[in-house]
């Protein structure tokens, strides 16, 4: 695990990591496809870590393996269907800040129109960022996509303030700030985690989040989350960075 941690992205030239899961296994004939249904209703969580090369750090308790699963398919299929981003749709940005010991991340999500479909279009970490450089990346998701609305956790009044400099918004502490004439919203995470938390396993069990496969430590943090009434155990959770920005992203959706 710590090799492959360190040695995924293939940049080292001289150690290379091969990822061959099942499906590999599959497009060469090797399985079939009533094998892999076959294992994975026995192995149920542990299947990931068998046969999908998955290092997942624990079993989680929030949300069920078939529930990610058709997340994971349902994201295959959207792909091929909706290749690329129509910026006409709603989108949120969903942004948990680090700056300190914890990473930046951030989750963008896409609304399809007139479909109960939210597709997770991008995730990614920041380890120790500047918030300037996170804000900027931020307005150009914005800039690219004009309805892209950014979903931050309001705590870090600081960085809430550097995005809203980028966004040219003001800054003002008794300024009302509103989605009709603002894009960037901030949200009370320490009110809301909980709410936020019920409505990602809301969604995620009606089949409404589809979620590419490619997006492996978003997958993971699915699995290893572990909860007590909806209060995310960070310390049991891999990537509950990732985690708290998709919730984020998602929670944005009831405010447009």
């Amino acid at each position: 695990y710590e090799l492959y941690e360190q040695f995924k992205d293939n940049k080292n030239p001289n150690f290379k990591v091969f990822l061959v899961t099942i499906y590999d296994a599959l497009k060469e004939g090797l399985v079939t496809q009533q094998f892999i249904a076959k294992v994975r209703e026995e192995l149920g969580q542990l299947y990931p870590q068998t046969y999908e090369g998955s290092f997942v750090a624990g079993l989680g308790d929030v949300f069920t393996e078939e529930s990610i699963i058709n997340a994971i398919s349902f994201g295959e299929r959207a792909i091929i269907e909706f290749p690329k981003i129509n910026a006409g749709n709603i989108m949120c940005l969903g942004v948990d800040p680090g700056f300190g010991s914890s990473k930046t991340a951030l989750c963008l999500t896409e609304s399809i129109k007139d479909q109960d479909t939210i597709i997770v279009r991008f995730t990614k970490e920041y380890s120790r960022p500047n918030p300037e450089e996170i804000a900027s990346i931020c307005f150009d998701f914005h800039r690219k996509y004009w309805n892209a609305w950014v979903i931050v956790d309001g705590a870090n009044a600081g960085f809430v303030h550097e995005l809203q400099i980028a966004f040219n918004e003001r800054p003002d502490v008794d300024y009302t700030i509103s989605p009709n004439s603002n894009f960037v919203i901030p949200i009370n995470f320490n009110k809301d985690h909980k709410n936020m938390l019920s409505k990602l396993y809301l969604f995620l069990n009606k089949g409404y989040i589809a979620i590419p496969k490619e997006h492996e430590n978003l997958i993971t943090s699915f699995r290893t989350a572990k909860a007590t009434e909806y209060s995310l155990d960070k310390q049991q959770t891999s990537f509950n960075d990732l985690l708290d920005a998709c919730r984020l992203s998602l929670y944005g959706y009831r405010i447009k």
